[in-house]
């Protein structure tokens, strides 16, 4: 097992060794963002049912009353006279208010969408005659890119 590891890494070492690589510029032929895509999720609420219209029954009649009775305990002479008619028409509304207020909600739902993210750049280049096209983190700046050229000697095949 060692033998074989050695021999795999000098193997790897002897063939590097004829490897020359250096840095040139390929030139631009196109670039296209890539998104990753949207998604869309549901969102839910609860929210107050409204009643059908106002309807002016029991609890319009019971609040007018009860608000005349607690107002007619305030003042003297035309100022109890007063406050019972302001206290009914106050009852009333409170009255009313409570009557059509059910408390009961309802889940609401929507749909939210999201819109997709920038994932990369497919990026085609140019390079010694021939095209190549890669995906980049960052679209390239100006009209060039730097490459890596590695040149390694085929093996004999005689």
């Amino acid at each position: 097992m060692k033998k074989s590891l050695a021999f795999v890494l000098a193997a790897v070492v002897s063939l590097s060794a004829f490897a020359a690589s250096n840095e040139d510029y390929a030139r631009v032929i196109s670039v296209q963002e890539r998104f990753s895509q949207g998604t869309s999720r549901k969102v839910c609420s609860n929210e107050p049912v409204a009643s059908e219209g106002n309807s002016y029954g029991a609890g319009t009649a019971i609040g007018a009353i009860a608000g005349g009775l607690l107002g007619s305990q305030v003042g003297k002479g035309n100022g109890k006279v007063a406050a019972a008619a302001g206290g009914a028409v106050v009852g009333a509304l409170s009255g009313n208010y409570l009557e059509n207020r059910n408390g009961s909600t309802e889940p609401r739902c929507r749909y939210v969408e999201t819109a997709g993210r920038p994932a990369g750049y497919l990026v085609t280049y140019e390079y010694a005659g021939r095209q190549y096209t890669d995906t980049f983190t960052y679209p390239p700046e100006g009209d060039t890119v730097r490459v890596r050229v590695t040149v390694m000697p085929l093996p004999s095949l005689r």
